[in-house]
């Protein structure tokens, strides 16, 4: 998050001084894309690594002692037992 802020920070500083120098002389357009360009690639690298960083979301499955079978398992797992037969609701 740090570094994110870092960049931000940057891109904010470097478009304040690009504007001010084409506010200073609008001959100066072509400069502008000069400094727009980078800070856009930049910014779009900072978003893609902050994004990248970030965890997959994972659903946490319930662990549990089954009751037939005495074994631990993981998530929704059903023995077909006949009458003994369960289901996730009976977990």
């Amino acid at each position: 998050m740090k570094s994110m802020i870092g960049w931000l920070l940057a891109m904010v500083i470097a478009f304040s001084i690009a504007i001010i120098r084409v506010t200073a002389s609008l001959r100066e357009m072509k400069s502008m894309i000069g400094w727009l360009l980078p800070m856009v690639i930049a910014f779009s690298i900072a978003i893609i690594r902050v994004q990248r960083k970030r965890p997959p979301p994972t659903a946490e499955l319930p662990v549990r002692t089954c009751r037939y079978c005495t074994e631990v398992h993981v998530g929704p797992v059903g023995h077909n037992l006949g009458d003994m037969s369960w289901t996730k609701a009976e977990w």
